[in-house]
């Protein structure tokens, strides 16, 4: 019987939307009948699925979370880590000695301070004391022994009683007499000496801060990036021929160096009146006394509502206010300067210099890199220019600034008259009437309105994003107890929409230093923020570091602060906010995987049992994190003998009854949980690896009809283990699966096989007890080598590599014909290659085997554990937290009332419409089929199969090649072509869209080996789709797949050169049900009945039509009809009016 489809069933053939809506039917489309050919994924009209008598939430496949991981674990940056610790010493080097200046001028203030009048030669003395060559060297080298390699020392060189400028190669110059000296009777100093650039680097170490402030101190930043280039390159050489030197010395200086130089290579100091004469060293170690100052010189102030309480102040109001302000109002003022300047900085510098200089070097450096930025604005008021390495570009003109003049403007209005320090001293009680304008509450306010989740940040270049623009902002205010919570807040919605990039540089805007200091106060009002923050955090190496790097030698692992605390709030919230549970424990689970190696039994009876009780909690994605838990504790804490055994017997039949879930991830987390179960030292006794086999055993089977690449790597890892730890056993396992290898394509051998086998088990000793292991064994051997030619290309290549690790070891009992066997045993592609010789030498290598039972022939070293999929989980944790609390998906109303709210929404709605449309239309034509004016589309080849996008003018286009065409028909133009990564020996057969109520384009294509692949991947055409799913659709070695595909279900029937029909759950990713065909031909044609999609049809390339009724558990077709020989070419059917009557056509 044969049939042409028609035209218009047609247009709507292999279509699946993402969001399956109830049935909108008119009254009109329920009396019509026309013919419908079912292999889509739409479902006809029907009373019964009217709207609000459908499921609430229908299936969705290919579309979860998963689908936009790369299956790989591709998603971790690299980080780059320096071992750099806080700074911990200072040295000041002073030379102040103005005798030559004395009888010249008034000498103003030196580090605030302002010397005697009548005796300025003898203040200036008690003010520094004046070092030699000597006295410098021994300061420098003594404060870098006492700090260590890598911890930062501050060096301050005021050269201000110094004639000579430095020179242009980097000398500076000093005293030939010290201080000590010259008060021990000596002459004071006569002359200046110089001291090498060089010189005085070395003495310092690497990692050292250098604050210059003298005439033309530029000059030393020219010479510094010379100076210490050659240092690193000494270093090298020096390392090359005695290794040792390099781990001492490692050559650094060139990137750990930090300067701040005063004014220009041509530059001379400014002496400003009303300013210290020290001006940029006040700046960088007093920001917020010589801001105050530097504002109230300002002529011309931005608010002045009042001028009388505008006018310019005194140096001596300016010395009692600043004597007279309370610290609170100094911690208040010092955290919105330090906003202001951290964010200008932030904005302005390279996210890793702005680590290096606000981050890691500590405050004492980062309090000076933020004078710095004062500095720039102060000192260009008066001609001087600053420099730095590294590099900060001139903030003088940041718009910030202006907000940090409002603050202080608003608080000079406010400020008491000069009687009152004068007649009440130390009296702050006018500061109770203050009412300050604050930068970091106002920024708070707007950040918090801000849409994090659709600011992303996926580049991995450039200046901050969006999200990460007021990252300094958030940080200080987080650690300022006014806006605690609400920065907090902020802090945790920014993390949580960053991807890992992202996370990278939001560590080098400080999110890490302000988690671990909002850790230590311990503040009860932002403990579940802290649980979200860190549960962001821990995707980034250095912060697990931080985190948990006091937890590998504590004495207890449960008295650590940090563990303690979230361990107590998941105990405390175990019954309670499931995203409290599930960030406590991937945090948890990630301070269990960085303390590897030391025993931990409370932690780990209390972490298996809180693990124990999330595998019984309702929410899927709680049940996930609770596997995860619990294999990153069994897989990495030592065991003890504590350690409650009930607890873990009762995990594992958990875990083991979680391995038949119908989600994806549930699967995966619980397969992967369970390998930690596996002790892979190989057994000597069978009987010892028989709790593994039983404890796998269930697994084995599902893994043949598993769908997702993601449980089947995990899968494939775990039968790896269970082979490695069977030892010499797992050996005869490999002889007897080549041997039935054979058997399979040389019948001649069979017997000779099966004697071999039963001999051998025989001279186990045992008999029968042993057959049952052995068995299973070889069923895990078998399942494994079942996957070498998986869907998934990194998944195949991991089989072949376990394998070829395998078979290795049998490598000396072949001899010459290794390499033979191996090619038969480990092909390019499936094929027959088995020989009677090749059969011979196999039973020849299990003889060997047997008669050297009794040496080592497999080790005894264990696997080490892969942590991919915790790492891949916890990478996209926060997308998963995205969607389990995002609302339902939308469901189309009986009325729309008003505009749809979001994009999403109105695309959904308005191609729903059409659809429905269209199907009414299509039931309500008679002398189809249709007529279409298409357009000419030029194609380098004749191609085999089309499809159209139901609401695009997209066609998908494939011929007997591995490449998919996309083009628009509108515009008579190609508009993506795809490359697929399969098997040269295949091809694609045929390709659809699915999901298409998405906006995005989704695809199956079907492959000449049984694969199905599905691509998904944006409308920009300029993306190109990635590959999201693949698995076997159908065994076979070569043909045509023939599918049909059930919308309403996310089922998909697939059929071919084979006696049998797979049903497959697409959104679970699982094959649902085997059903037989009987039949010794091709199937031709399959379609799925419209209404309720519980009959299927098929037509088979002899002529037989056979009907198979899902609701059935019955195997076998329930109908046979035949009416010739003649292959069916199609088959349709026709809606009955009263009962719903199927009947084939």
């Amino acid at each position: 019987m044969q049939h042409t489809s028609l035209p218009g069933a047609n247009r709507h053939r292999s279509h699946s939307p993402s969001h399956a809506y109830p049935r909108i039917a008119s009254a009109q489309s329920e009396r019509s009948s026309g013919f419908i050919t079912v292999s889509n994924s739409w479902a006809s009209t029907g009373a019964s699925l009217s709207l609000g008598s459908g499921p609430e939430h229908l299936p969705l496949a290919w579309s979860d979370v998963r689908h936009e991981v790369d299956m790989e674990g591709n998603v971790k940056a690299p980080v780059k880590e320096r071992s750099i610790e806080r700074c911990s010493q200072a040295v000041l080097i002073t030379c102040l000695h103005l005798s030559h200046e004395m009888a010249l001028r008034e000498v103003g203030l030196y580090a605030w301070t302002l010397p005697h009048t009548n005796d300025a030669h003898g203040s200036m003395l008690r003010i520094m004391k004046h070092p030699s060559k000597t006295t410098i060297r021994h300061h420098l080298e003594r404060a870098r022994y006492t700090a260590g390699s890598n911890s930062y020392v501050a060096v301050i060189y005021s050269g201000h009683g110094i004639q000579e400028s430095p020179t242009e190669a980097g000398e500076l110059w000093c005293y030939d007499v010290s201080f000590e000296d010259a008060i021990q009777g000596g002459p004071g100093p006569s002359e200046y000496i110089p001291i090498q650039l060089f010189d005085l680097l070395t003495w310092a170490g690497s990692s050292t801060c250098y604050v210059w402030d003298c005439q033309h101190s530029g000059r030393f930043i020219r010479a510094a990036v010379t100076e210490a280039e050659e240092i690193d390159t000494q270093l090298r050489a020096a390392s090359a021929a005695n290794p040792s030197v390099g781990e001492l010395h490692p050559p650094v200086y060139a990137r750990r160096q930090i300067h701040f130089a005063a004014c220009g290579a041509e530059q001379t100091l400014p002496r400003a009146p009303g300013m210290p004469d020290d001006l940029f060293t006040a700046c960088l170690t007093t920001p917020l006394r010589i801001s105050l100052w530097f504002h109230n010189l300002q002529t011309f102030p931005l608010t002045a509502s009042d001028a009388n309480k505008n006018v310019q102040r005194s140096s001596g109001y300016m010395m009692a206010l600043y004597d007279n302000m309370s610290q609170s109002l100094k911690d208040r003022l010092w955290s919105e300067l330090q906003a202001v300047m951290h964010t200008i900085a932030w904005q302005s510098l390279d996210g890793a210099d702005y680590q290096l200089v606000f981050g890691q070097s500590g405050d004492v450096v980062s309090s000076m890199a933020g004078g710095y930025l004062l500095s720039q604005r102060v000192m260009g008021a008066y001609r001087a220019t600053p420099e730095s390495i590294p590099h900060i570009p001139s903030s003088t003109s940041h718009a910030l600034w202006t907000h940090w003049d409002l603050i202080l403007d608003n608080l000079f209005e406010q400020l008491p008259p000069f009687r009152h320090f004068e007649q009440s001293p130390g009296d702050t009680t006018w500061e109770s009437d203050l009412k300050l304008v604050s930068f970091m509450d106002d920024q708070l306010d707007s950040i918090l309105q801000t849409d994090f989740s659709v600011s992303t940040v996926s580049d991995q270049g450039g200046g901050p994003s969006p999200v990460l623009f007021r990252l300094p902002i958030i940080c200080q205010a987080a650690l300022t107890t006014e806006f605690r919570k609400r920065a907090c807040v902020a802090l945790e919605a920014c993390l949580r929409s960053l991807d890992i990039h992202g996370l990278a540089r939001a560590v080098q805007g400080g999110a890490l230093d302000v988690a671990a200091q909002l850790l230590v106060v311990g503040d009860p009002n932002i403990g579940p923020q802290m649980i979200s923050i860190w549960a962001a955090l821990v995707r980034n190496d250095a912060c697990v570091r931080s985190l948990a790097l006091e937890g590998r030698t504590a004495e207890r692992l449960t008295s650590v602060p940090c563990v303690r605390f979230f361990l107590d709030s998941l105990e405390e919230h175990l019954n309670g906010q499931p995203t409290i549970v599930i960030q406590a424990s991937a945090v948890l689970a990630t301070i269990a995987n960085f303390v590897a190696g030391r025993k931990a039994p409370r932690f780990t009876t209390r972490t298996l049992k809180a693990a124990s009780g999330m595998i019984q909690h309702e929410d899927g994605l709680v049940q996930q994190w609770g596997a995860l838990l619990a294999a990153e504790v069994l897989g990495s804490i030592e065991k003890a003998s504590e350690v409650d055994k009930d607890t873990v017997l009762q995990l594992k039949g958990q875990l083991i009854a979680m391995a038949h879930s119908q989600a994806v991830e549930a699967r995966a987390t619980a397969v992967y949980a369970l390998s930690r179960l596996i002790d892979t030292h190989p057994r000597t006794s069978m009987f010892d690896l028989v709790p593994s086999l039983d404890m796998v055993a269930p697994l084995i089977n599902p893994a043949l009809s598993e769908g997702s690449a993601l449980v089947r790597k995990e899968l494939v890892r775990l039968f790896s283990r269970i082979l490695h730890a069977g030892g010499k056993w797992t050996l005869f396992a490999w002889i007897v699966v080549l041997l039935e290898q054979a058997s399979d394509q040389l019948p001649e051998e069979k017997e000779a096989c099966a004697a071999f086998v039963a001999t051998a088990s025989k001279r186990f000793g045992s008999g029968h007890s042993l057959r049952m292991p052995l068995a299973r064994l070889a069923s895990h051997a078998r399942a494994l080598r079942a996957l070498l030619f998986d869907a998934h290309p990194s998944l195949a290549a991991l089989v072949r590599q376990i394998l070829r690790s395998e078979y290795d070891k049998l490598k000396r009992l072949f001899g010459s014909a290794w390499e033979t066997v191996l090619q038969v045993a480990l092909p390019i592609r499936p094929r027959k290659g088995w020989t009677a010789d090749l059969a011979t030498y196999v039973r020849q290598a299990g003889e060997r085997l047997l008669d050297k039972w009794d040496t080592d022939l497999a080790g005894q070293s264990g696997l080490s554990l892969n942590n991919e999929l915790f790492e891949r989980s916890k990478h996209s944790l926060h997308a998963y937290l995205a969607v389990s609390n995002s609302t339902p998906a939308v469901i189309l109303p009986d009325k729309i009332d008003g505009q749809p709210e979001s994009s999403q929404e109105r695309t959904w709605i308005i191609r729903h419409r059409f659809l429905e449309d269209s199907l009414v239309v299509a039931e309500q034509q008679r002398g189809l089929p249709w007529r279409w004016a298409m357009k000419d589309i030029s194609s380098p080849d004749s191609w085999s199969t089309i499809a159209f996008h139901s609401f695009l003018n997209l066609i998908v286009a494939c011929n007997r090649s591995r490449e998919i065409l996309f083009w628009d028909w509108s515009a008579c133009k190609r508009t993506r072509s795809i490359k697929l990564d399969i098997p040269e020996y295949t091809h694609v057969t045929s390709v659809r869209f699915v999901n298409e109520l998405q906006e995005r384009i989704c695809v199956v294509a079907e492959i000449s080996n049984g694969n199905v692949l599905v691509l998904s991947g944006p409308m920009d055409d300029a993306v190109p789709l990635r590959t999201i799913s693949s698995f076997c659709g159908l065994d076979m070695a070569e043909g045509s797949l023939v599918t049909t595909w059930w919308r309403q279900k996310g089922r998909m029937c697939i059929g071919g050169a084979a006696a049998y029909i797979n049903v497959w759950d697409c959104p679970a990713e699982r094959r649902e049900r085997v059903l037989e065909t009987r039949s010794q031909v091709a199937l031709s044609t399959l379609i799925t009945e419209p209404v309720s999609g519980n009959l299927v049809l098929s037509g088979f390339q002899d002529g037989i039509i056979r009907l198979f009724d899902l609701r059935q558990s019955r195997r076998t077709s329930l109908i046979e009809w035949t009416a010739g020989e003649d292959p069916i070419v199609k088959i349709g059917v026709v809606l009955g009016e009263s009962k719903h009557v199927t009947s084939a056509w």
